[in-house]
């Protein structure tokens, strides 16, 4: 800012109902002149007696020690905002890490489980196809021996039923008979 000369400093203290009112924006980190605006007290500056030149002196250190507290002002809040975004991004980082080794440790682990359910289905399957060729034999010596079975039960009842008509006997007496007539010849003739 240009500085400012006795005799324009006082019509401004002749006229003091038009301040500009300075602000500094701290995004684009420039001083610009907002408003103006109007102020009406009702005083008299010619009354003073400072000289204007000190005026404009004190008003000049007045601004740049404005400026500089908010220039330090601006660095503190941009400063703990950077620690604030580094504190959380390094949190979220740390959960991203975490979770990342928890899903994988997961996956690992239903893999893991997967294979075992595979190896267990194999092991039934093998046995059930064990049981299922263990099954075929016995069935196969059941029926075999079934048959067995019913062969000599069809014998037994003929020979009941032969033995129930007389069959069988008659058969065997004259058998007996026809042996012992035959050994009598040859007990006779000998």
């Amino acid at each position: 800012m240009e500085q400012l000369s006795e005799k324009s400093v006082k019509p401004l203290m002749a006229n003091p109902e038009h301040i500009a009112l300075h602000h500094y924006n701290i995004a684009n980190e420039k001083e610009e002149v907002e408003d103006v605006i109007e102020i009406d007290d009702g005083l008299d500056c010619s009354l003073y007696s400072t000289p204007s030149v000190g005026l404009s002196d004190t008003v000049d250190e007045k601004k740049k020690r404005m400026d500089s507290y908010i220039k330090d002002v601006a660095k503190d809040c941009k400063r703990n905002i950077k620690q604030y975004l580094k504190f959380h991004e390094d949190e979220a980082r740390e959960f991203r890490i975490e979770y990342t080794e928890k899903i994988i440790t997961v996956f690992q682990q239903w893999n893991l489980n997967i294979k075992e359910i595979g190896d267990e289905e194999e092991k039934l399957s093998d046995a059930f196809y064990q049981q299922q060729k263990t099954f075929k034999k016995v069935r196969m010596l059941q029926n075999h021996t079934l048959k067995g079975i019913k062969h000599e039960n069809e014998e037994y009842l003929k020979g009941l039923e032969n033995l129930e008509d007389g069959r069988l006997l008659n058969n065997v007496r004259t058998e007996i008979k026809k042996q012992m007539s035959v050994l009598k010849k040859k007990i006779a003739g000998s």
